[in-house]
C-alpha cells in the first residue's frame, strides 16, 4: 500500500488572521485573569495588552514583554500546583482535568500564549521570507 501527502503550507493571510484573533483574545483574558510580570514588563504590558486588543499584534515593542509573561504565567501555575506551569510549558495540557478553576484559567493562558507567541514568530518570519525573496 502506498500513501500520497500533499503538504499544503497555510497561507499568510490567514496566519496573520488567526494570530491577530489569537492576541485580541489573549489580552482581554489576560487583562482580566492574568498575572503582573516584574521588571521591565510590568510598564510595558498595559501598552502591550491595549495594542494587542486594537489587533497590533506583531509589533516588535511588544516582543519583550509577550516573552516574560510565559515565566510569569508558569511560576502562577507553580504556586497553584507545584511543578504544574513549568510542565506547561513544556507540553500541551489542554485535556488535563484540572478541579481548580484558578488553575484552569492559567492553563488556558499558558496554552494560549503559547500558540500565539509561535504563531505571532511564524507570520513574522515568513513576512520576512516573502520580503528577501522580492528583493533577490
Amino acid at each position: 500500500m502506498s500513501y500520497n501527502y500533499i503538504r499544503r503550507e497555510e497561507n499568510i493571510e490567514h496566519m496573520a488572521a488567526r494570530g491577530i484573533s489569537d492576541g485580541i483574545w489573549f489580552a482581554q483574558v489576560y487583562a482580566q485573569s492574568g498575572p503582573v510580570p516584574h521588571g521591565l514588563a510590568r510598564r510595558a504590558l498595559p501598552a502591550t495588552l491595549s495594542r494587542f486588543e486594537r489587533g497590533d499584534v506583531f509589533d516588535c515593542r511588544d516582543d519583550a514583554c509577550l516573552a516574560s509573561l510565559g515565566p510569569a504565567l508558569a511560576n502562577a501555575a507553580n504556586l497553584l500546583r507545584q511543578g504544574y506551569g513549568s510542565r506547561a510549558m513544556r507540553v500541551c495540557t489542554a485535556d488535563d482535568w484540572l478541579a481548580d478553576p484558578d488553575l484552569e484559567v492559567i492553563r488556558d493562558l499558558i496554552e494560549n500564549w503559547k500558540r500565539f507567541s509561535g504563531l505571532r514568530q511564524q507570520v513574522r518570519a515568513r513576512l520576512a521570507a516573502q520580503k528577501l525573496m522580492s528583493e533577490g
